[in-house]
């Protein structure tokens, strides 16, 4: 049984209604505190979020521009010593000297008859090994010839963005009193093959390689100087100091015997913060962004490297022999490099030699870098001269 229940309808055709109660309108209060800190809090966001990128941007402009200036070394940056506009003019039969060495007027009574010197090309020394990127290059290099089949032989090695022209006058020197020498363009200096993936100088890291294929060239060429480790000796300034370092310790005294190093950069870090700190930018900041552009830019990443010549002095074997040349006052690479080398490795048993100017009163020539030389030639001569006569062989 259903049951029916009558639902009241309102009267709509009489155009009244019931008032239907409507609600109240909220009156919304705007909390301006909190407001104003989300605004704040937002803007320091959008401020730290564009101070970030436009000091990684910064940081990142100056790794870039830092390690292009300290590393790069192709030959189209090479310095004004290397005349490459005019390669051709100097040669040792007729060249200037480098520039660092212009105040030395005495330089032509060194130059050779064009029938004791040639260029001769060969190949860096090929090694399987984890720290050789570009193991295989081709070199060029300056051979002068005295008397090869008595006479010993000496190796030398040029300075960053520089080439083997560059130190024409040093080796001059040695060929005049006697000895045979191969002075070498090391990779991307020079003459000498430019890697294409890493046209950079690495402080003896990977031009050391060059240098041993350069003694590879001679003892294939030159049989007779495999009989004994008193027959080469090797030459090298700056950069090519610090590379000389590296091939000396690798050697390990199985052909090299005797080492004369002139302002070598040894303390790669330590001479990069000092040239930092010349220019008046923080060093520390400089050296941070260029380490980190340097592990993008190239498989060595930052000193120390993997050959690197301040932890191969450690493995120089007591009894050879080395010299340093460095000046006070030099502000390429400080003296410091060549002190602290110095007395590292006569508490080690090495040998050691030391010609440290200190007349601060001399005028300043680059810096006042490798240019002992251009100021006292005739006592830089004996003295290289009978280093190398005291410690190499002379045949009867």
């Amino acid at each position: 049984m259903s049951t029916s229940v009558d639902i009241p309808l309102q009267d709509h055709t009489n155009g009244k209604f019931d008032a239907i109660e409507t609600p109240k309108s909220v009156k919304r209060v705007v909390n301006w505190p909190i407001v104003l800190a989300v605004v704040l809090i937002i803007s320091i966001l959008v401020f730290i979020i564009a101070f970030i990128t436009v000091f990684f941007a910064i940081y990142g402009g100056i790794g870039v521009y830092g390690f292009n200036t300290i590393y790069a070394a192709n030959p189209s940056v090479e310095g004004q010593g290397c005349y490459n506009l005019n390669r051709a003019a100097n040669n040792p039969s007729n060249y200037r000297p480098s520039y660092c060495g212009s105040v030395n007027s005495s330089i032509p009574r060194y130059f050779l008859p064009q029938s004791n010197w040639s260029y001769v090309t060969f190949q860096s020394r090929t090694i399987k090994d984890e720290g050789a990127v570009d193991p295989s290059m081709r070199i060029k290099a300056i051979l002068m010839l005295s008397n090869p089949d008595k006479d010993p032989f000496v190796i030398a090695v040029h300075g960053i963005r520089s080439c083997k022209e560059s130190v024409i006058d040093n080796i001059a020197m040695l060929w005049k009193n006697g000895f045979n020498v191969l002075a070498l363009d090391l990779r991307n200096h020079g003459e000498s093959e430019v890697s294409s993936k890493y046209p950079y100088a690495s402080f003896g890291n990977q031009e050391h390689w060059d240098v041993l294929g350069g003694l590879d060239y001679l003892l294939a060429n030159y049989p007779r100087l495999s009989n004994s480790s008193k027959n080469i000796g090797i030459f090298g300034e700056s950069m090519g100091g610090s590379t000389a370092t590296v091939t000396f310790a690798v050697d390990g005294g199985v052909n090299l015997n005797a080492a004369w190093l002139d302002a070598p950069a040894i303390y790669i870090r330590d001479t990069l913060y000092a040239n930092i700190v010349m220019y008046g930018f923080d060093p520390n900041y400089v050296l941070s962004s260029v380490c980190s552009r340097s592990k993008i830019a190239w498989p060595y990443g930052c000193p120390p490297f993997r050959y690197d010549p301040e932890t191969l002095l450690s493995t120089i074997k007591p009894g050879r022999h080395v010299y340093f040349v460095s000046k006070t006052n030099d502000k390429i690479v400080p003296i410091n490099n060549s002190y602290r080398a110095s007395e590292k490795l006569i508490k080690q048993g090495v040998n050691v030699t030391t010609w440290f100017d200190i007349d601060l009163n001399q005028p300043s020539y680059c810096g006042s870098h490798c240019d002992m030389i251009g100021f006292k030639p005739d006592q830089y001569e004996q003295r290289m001269v009978s280093f190398f006569n005291d410690h190499l062989v002379r045949l009867p």
